[in-house]
């Protein structure tokens, strides 16, 4: 979750409410992951895994590209 907020903090989901539901069912409904097998520990692995995989795009594109990238926090432009 915190990944996710970086990114809507560095503008990753422009015009849209993309955390409308902030909850593991709502970015797998953002990122169109059709939760299988859910409340068991391989389906919420396997949605886990799925959404984590979209993050990771969209945080590629803003140029966190490394794990440190990754956990750096937001700061805002100058």
């Amino acid at each position: 979750m915190e990944l996710a907020l970086n990114l809507e903090r560095d503008g990753a989901f422009p015009g849209s409410n993309a955390f409308s539901a902030f909850s593991p069912d709502g970015l797998c409904s953002l990122f169109g992951v059709i939760p299988d097998d859910h409340h068991t520990a391989s389906g919420d692995a396997f949605m886990t895994a799925a959404v984590f995989l979209r993050l990771l795009r969209l945080a590629s594109r803003r140029g966190r590209s490394t794990l440190g990238r990754l956990m750096e926090p937001f700061q805002p432009p100058a």
